[in-house]
């Protein structure tokens, strides 16, 4: 059996009208980010844009290449990206968040899901199969 320790962080916000808001957390060990679940609540009419990120050495990585636009919009929206990037002790991880309409306020939801194997557990599963 593959080695795995994978853990959820949950970025959650509430944005007002015209704000930005961020939250994030810094990291005490390497890993890889594996997953990012984004949900934007219904009714954000496409006025939500949210920013998954990565800071080093004050070096910012978006972690979902995006093209086109540079945020991810959405109402009543929830995708899941396959990521695959390598993070390290003392890295910050997080969101921002930012409200484009001049009404209401949103609440939006993000889980970053980071494997401590570095993504190892993927390697090694497709290594093992050669030498059976």
């Amino acid at each position: 059996m593959p080695f795995s320790r994978k853990e959820t962080k949950r970025f959650s916000v509430s944005v007002g009208p015209g704000e930005t808001a961020t939250a994030s957390t810094t990291l005490d060990y390497d890993a890889t980010v594996e997953e990012i679940d984004v949900r934007i609540y219904q009714g954000a009419e496409n006025e939500i844009g949210v920013v998954p990120y990565r800071i080093r050495d004050a070096d910012q990585l978006t972690l979902v290449d995006l093209i086109g636009k540079s945020k991810i919009y959405g109402d009543g929206d929830y995708w899941t990206f396959n990521v695959a990037e390598s993070v390290e002790e003392g890295d910050e991880i997080g969101i921002e968040v930012e409200h484009e309409a001049d009404s209401y306020q949103f609440d939006v939801d993000v889980d970053v899901t980071l494997d401590q194997a570095g993504g190892a557990s993927r390697v090694l599963s497709a290594i093992s199969g050669v030498f059976s």
